[in-house]
């Protein structure tokens, strides 16, 4: 499935601006308010390098440790992205470690993109999203990403044993058309500026850097190792 190209902004807002943006948002008393639980493992080359003005994501998104999950593939020019997504049963990830594409797999297209780029798994990103619907201000969308956690996959010293908190939140504006009003009074309230969109991606590239240099300069762990089975894919 292709979703149609809408405008999105991002920003990025401490704990304080958090609470108070929740606050904000409920006094509209709009009708539909979800809450997700949500893993993202990120795909990437074997050294990510920091995304430009376009720029592809690759991820496989599991939601509230369903038994499906979504192959998404997010491209981004400028403030406008467009979204490429097919869901398939969590037993149907072994088909990614494979070599060659399945053709008749409906999930062919993300594979072949991972290996003609040589994409590999980079880290898992776990946070609560909190997202409105507002089809009463010119069908906007609006998602906040709390409690943003990321569990290396490859960094030197091996796969980190645990997720590492993210003291950040995420707010990201998605419309179609004109600006919707509510947007413009959070903007105007909170005093937010648009950063880059790829900055959850950023931090997390950073958090695993700063792990590896951690690792580099403390002694191999001996004895027993422990394993830490968390809600993940597959």
């Amino acid at each position: 499935m292709k979703y149609c190209p809408r405008n999105e902004f991002t920003f990025a807002v401490d704990d304080d601006t958090t609470d108070a943006l929740i606050q904000a948002i409920g006094r509209f008393g709009l009708d539909r308010n979800e809450r997700q639980s949500v893993v993202d493992r990120y795909y990437d080359s074997e050294i990510p390098k920091r995304a430009t003005s376009s720029f592809q994501q690759s991820r496989v998104r599991r939601i509230n440790c369903a038994w499906s999950v979504d192959l998404q593939c997010k491209s981004w020019k400028k403030d406008t992205s467009t979204l490429r997504q097919t869901t398939i049963d969590t037993s149907e990830l072994s088909h990614l470690r494979n070599a060659t594409v399945d053709k008749s797999w409906a999930g062919k297209w993300f594979h072949k993109k991972l290996l003609k780029r040589h994409l590999i798994p980079q880290f898992d990103l776990g946070f609560d999203r909190a997202w409105m619907n507002c089809e009463g201000f010119d069908d906007g969308r609006l998602t906040l990403d709390r409690n943003i956690r990321v569990h290396p996959l490859t960094f030197h010293g091996g796969v980190h044993p645990e997720f590492v908190q993210i003291d950040t939140s995420i707010l990201r504006m998605k419309f179609t058309g004109a600006l919707p009003l509510m947007f413009k009074q959070l903007l105007y309230q909170f005093a937010l500026l648009p950063v880059h969109p790829s900055i959850l991606s950023d931090l997390a590239n950073e958090k695993v850097a700063d792990l590896s240099s951690l690792a580099i300069t403390l002694p191999m762990s001996r004895g027993t190792t422990t394993e830490v089975v968390t809600c993940q894919h597959g």
